[in-house]
């Protein structure tokens, strides 16, 4: 896949609005205080979800809170997740009981070896 110039867009994501850019082939979402004008100094706070979340519910959780206290909220997907994801973007319906088990497993596992595996996955992340 080369790299083409798309041009902003402005997304809803769980009832908040978001502007999606394209930095060479990674979309990020940003979220801007209210008032905020170009060329504006910014403070901006980065965010990636942690084991098992998304980055919908992280512009969901917590874009309010810092865009109230003017801070630009950036978002992004993990390397091999949601829409980085080799296969496209994924759901898991989290209220089932099956989901609900193996993620238990998974967060075993990997906070068990957090030391031994961890820090190597979020660094090539």
């Amino acid at each position: 896949m080369s790299f083409a110039y798309r041009a902003p867009e402005t997304v809803t994501i769980k009832g908040v609005q978001a502007t999606k850019i394209w930095v060479d082939m990674l979309p990020v979402y940003y979220t801007l205080p209210q008032g905020y004008r170009e060329g504006d100094e910014m403070k901006l706070c980065l965010f990636l979800s942690g084991l098992s979340g998304t980055k919908e519910d992280m512009v969901s959780s917590f874009s309010d809170y810092i865009t109230s206290r003017s801070y630009v909220g950036v978002f992004f997907d993990h390397l091999g997740h949601g829409e980085r994801s080799p296969k496209g973007i994924t759901r898991l319906n989290a209220a089932k009981e099956e989901v609900n088990a193996l993620r238990s497993q998974i967060l075993e596992v990997c906070f068990a070896n957090l030391y031994r595996h961890g820090w190597e996955i979020l660094g090539n992340g």
